[in-house]
């Protein structure tokens, strides 16, 4: 008797704990996201969470090890919910770095975000000696390709992503890295390119050759002498682009320039991403494809929120959203 009370003592308990555990767990709120994750991507990505001012974004962050230098370089990647996503990689201009992109912009979301909510996958980075990244800073110069390279290939590997079509955003100074990168590394096969007012050649970042590091408090890309030839070797976007490997390329223009008085940097990219045959489709605005130009024809666009009006609808289009 005494046995049979206390199985029957314990088929209670057990019971009570189970319902006590539903109870729990119908108390808990609803998650307006559900997310299925491992814990790393190929032991370089930690899964941080949703994003809080919009939970169908999940943001990654780790790093990749630059093959050239050995040092770490930060990467934080921003997936929206789907599969078989497209991706792009943006690629700062200046002496900037990934949070450039992070920042809100005023009455606008940040820059990742709204690209996110475009429907692709958006990595940011941080190119050496910048941000979060090791290392001394190499003004796009080939250590700086060498480490986005290993950028895109992290970013072709994640399971959300179609790695056929994945592509680069380069903004200003950022063309330097595109360029070089898509030159040198025709093995990524990247689907699209959008480049937003680059300087081509040493004379257009450096505009005038006025510019030079004894007259510069800290470096920046101008500060070079134009007849430094060692250090614009790998860092004339104009002259990469001729053995770029890209599906589509689309350059944006306005009407003023954010920092040179003249479209002769359009010009030449433009034109010498045409004479390339290994990059077939060529768009300067809205101009027809293809289209050669001089700086008499070169026909901008109206200035205003670049990124809303001209770089995401250009990327959807190259991307085939």
């Amino acid at each position: 008797m005494k046995t049979q009370n206390s199985i029957l003592y314990v088929i209670i308990t057990l019971v009570g704990i189970a319902l006590i555990g539903v109870i729990i767990l119908l108390s808990l709120p609803d998650s307006k996201t559900e997310y299925t994750t491992t814990a790393t991507v190929d032991a370089q990505l930690n899964f941080v969470g949703p994003l809080q001012e919009d939970e169908s974004i999940a943001l990654w962050e780790g790093s990749i090890v630059n093959p050239t230098t050995d040092d770490l370089q930060s990467v934080r990647v921003y997936v929206p919910q789907g599969e078989n996503l497209p991706a792009v990689i943006l690629i700062p201009g200046g002496v900037g770095n990934g949070a450039d992109f992070e920042k809100d912009n005023g009455e606008y979301p940040s820059d990742v975000r709204t690209i996110a909510e475009a429907g692709f996958v958006t990595a940011v980075y941080d190119p050496l000696g910048r941000g979060k990244s090791e290392g001394e800073i190499n003004f796009q110069g080939l250590e700086d390709q060498d480490g986005l390279s290993e950028v895109i290939r992290l970013v072709q590997n994640m399971p959300e992503v179609n790695s056929k079509n994945v592509g680069l955003a380069s903004f200003s100074y950022g063309v330097t890295a595109a360029a070089g990168v898509l030159a040198r590394y025709p093995e990524l096969a990247l689907k699209f390119w959008s480049d937003w007012e680059g300087p081509s050649s040493r004379s257009f970042t450096n505009p005038g050759c006025a510019g030079s590091l004894s007259n510069n408090a800290l470096p920046t890309p101008g500060s070079f002498a134009c007849n430094d030839d060692e250090h614009w070797l790998g860092r004339e976007a104009a002259e990469s682009v001729k053995f770029a490997r890209v599906d589509s390329y689309w350059r944006t223009q306005t009407l003023d320039d954010h920092v040179q008085n003249t479209y002769g940097h359009t010009v030449e990219m433009v034109n010498n991403a045409i004479l390339n045959p290994d990059i077939l489709h060529v768009f300067l605005n809205d101009m027809t494809e293809n289209t050669l130009v001089t700086e008499e024809t070169v026909e901008p666009v109206p200035n205003g929120p670049h990124l809303i009006l001209y770089i995401i609808p250009h990327l959807k289009e190259m991307a085939g959203l």
